[in-house]
């Protein structure tokens, strides 16, 4: 099994036959684009990329069986719904303010056409960020009342709880509720097996009823990011193996979360959340038990705070296996030239 954190080892290649040992010194990087007009759409072209992952074919009427809706205009609800659309084998899709709005009849389309009408709807956030009006949207359209499930508590932290205890997961990464950065780089993770999710928490402690009596029948609590700072006094049974994230930027947190090994690696800009929310599940679902890492940039460059991380990854035993990254989002979001950056520091190969 590869590992998700960081060893360090060299793997030498001087006793392959030399046939094989040239192929291995011109090797590839290939790059594929996931997008749309807006995060949306490019909710929604993730989508059909998880639907071919899963082997769901539109063309045999093959459809979802169900699908984590949540705000496209906030981070939190959808974050902590990534471990429940990896058990419901399902994407995360926005949602905009109204019914109405362009986003979310984009939206809507989407999941009358290819989610079955007798499929479960799970709907993340209380309704006062996601409106009654959408379950009535969405009953409308074909689906039973008994199978829309909104889930939300009154703040983020709570909905958050609520999602995990309805997964009936007892192991956990803690994550701080105040950036994105920290629970979109463990987020591949969460989605890509079926015994840990991540709960959002706040600074000032454990504030949701009976979360702490929770987390005391867990069997493994980790954190990471910012909130690894206060955790000694927020839960001390949480521990922080790797130190990730103590003292350190979110670029260089996410940098160190990637890891190595991996044949896949998802990019996707660090300036928004929208289009690694979404993509988190299907990162998750590529690359095995660990999944497939999301590396945040900026919009034409790798952040000087990740640049050391990466370049650390082709020391590593494994650290020379990537080919194949999936970029989320248009060119507007993250340039070719991040792409090519990021790729030569995590391998030392130059992308055309």
């Amino acid at each position: 099994m590869r590992r998700w954190f960081i060893g360090v080892f060299i793997l030498l290649f001087f006793s392959l036959p030399s046939q094989v040992l040239a192929a291995e010194q011109s090797p590839t990087v290939s790059i594929q684009r996931i997008y749309g007009q807006d995060r949306y759409q490019t909710a929604t072209a993730i989508a059909d990329q998880l639907a071919k992952q899963f082997g769901i074919n539109y063309s045999m009427g093959q459809k979802f069986q169900a699908v984590v809706l949540a705000s496209g205009n906030n981070w939190p609800d959808a974050v902590s719904g990534t471990a429940l659309a990896n058990v419901n084998k399902a994407p995360i899709l926005l949602l905009d303010k109204t019914t109405d709005a362009q986003g979310s009849q984009e939206t809507f389309k989407y999941v009358h056409q290819h989610v079955s009408a007798s499929g479960k709807v799970f709907i993340l956030g209380g309704t006062g960020v996601v409106p009654i009006e959408f379950t009535q949207y969405l009953i409308s359209m074909g689906f039973s009342p008994s199978n829309v499930q909104q889930i939300g508590g009154i703040d983020r932290a709570e909905t958050s709880f609520m999602i995990a205890k309805t997964l009936n997961i007892h192991n956990f990464f803690l994550v701080s509720d105040q950036n994105f950065y920290d629970a979109l780089s463990v987020a591949p993770h969460v989605s890509s097996n079926q015994d840990r999710t991540l709960l959002l928490v706040s600074s000032s402690g454990l504030t949701v009823k009976g979360e702490k009596e929770y987390l005391d029948g867990c069997s493994d609590v980790i954190t990471v990011g910012d909130l690894s700072n206060s955790i000694a006094s927020i839960y001390p049974r949480a521990y922080n193996p790797y130190a990730i994230g103590i003292n350190g930027s979110e670029y260089e947190t996410n940098a160190r979360m990637v890891g190595s090994g991996f044949e896949t690696a998802f990019i996707a800009t660090g300036e928004d959340y929208p289009d690694a929310l979404t993509g988190s599940v299907l990162a998750g679902s590529i690359g095995g038990y660990q999944g497939s890492p999301i590396i945040f940039v900026k919009h034409d460059s790798v952040a000087q705070e990740s640049v050391h991380a990466l370049e650390y990854i082709k020391t590593e035993p494994d650290g020379g296996s990537l080919r194949h990254v999936i970029v989320l989002g248009g060119t507007g979001a993250v340039s070719d030239n991040a792409v090519k950056q990021a790729i030569y520091l995590i391998t030392g190969i130059t992308v055309p």
